[in-house]
């Protein structure tokens, strides 16, 4: 399924990327929900991935008069498609690019933890991801474990980048104690 928020422009009271997500999230945790249920019935895990880009795209009309469809494409389509598949690699269920973690009011409302920076089929430069990893309530402590979890691991990317890789290593190692089963780390 492939969903877009502000094609056509609409009049909207509020930041789209923070709709997308929130959708994102909504859509993840009644999932999560019905697998529940459905595991306890005997049948099987349903999980869905999803990748989320901010950015321009061709949007309107295409096809010929004979068959025509409204639809998407572009570069920021193709990027959307493959942070999706990126998805099953990481063992997460939402990713987005740099667009989306610092669109106006995502930080406010949303935990993103950095994941990997990625060079995708069809694109030159590096894309750096994140994961969705938590929607921050009304009442910001009760976010408080997603916000160490994210924050835990962003220094370890940092120290990564910067050169560090003994103490990225040591803060790896310290991390999959404290959070074990998490899947990009293992």
């Amino acid at each position: 399924i492939m969903a877009w928020w502000n094609a056509p422009p609409l009049e909207f009271d509020g930041e789209h990327t923070v709709a997308a997500l929130s959708a994102a999230w909504e859509q993840q945790q009644r999932l999560a929900e019905l697998r529940e249920q459905w595991c306890e019935q005997g049948l099987p895990a349903v999980t869905t991935r999803m990748g989320l880009v901010r950015g321009q795209v061709l949007a309107g009309n295409l096809g010929s008069a004979l068959r025509m469809k409204y639809g998407l494409v572009g570069d920021n389509v193709n990027l959307a498609s493959r942070l999706e598949g990126l998805c099953r690699l990481y063992g997460v269920s939402c990713l987005v690019d740099d667009g989306v973690r610092s669109a106006p009011g995502v930080a406010e409302a949303f935990v993103l933890r950095p994941v990997d920076v990625v060079a995708v089929k069809g694109r030159q430069e590096a894309t750096e991801i994140f994961e969705l990893v938590a929607k921050i309530p009304e009442d910001r402590m009760a976010a408080t474990s997603s916000l160490v979890f994210s924050g835990d691991f962003a220094a370890i990317q940092e120290r990564y980048r910067g050169g560090d890789f003994a103490g990225a290593l040591a803060g790896l190692e310290a991390f999959q104690s404290r959070w074990p089963g998490d899947k990009p780390t293992s």
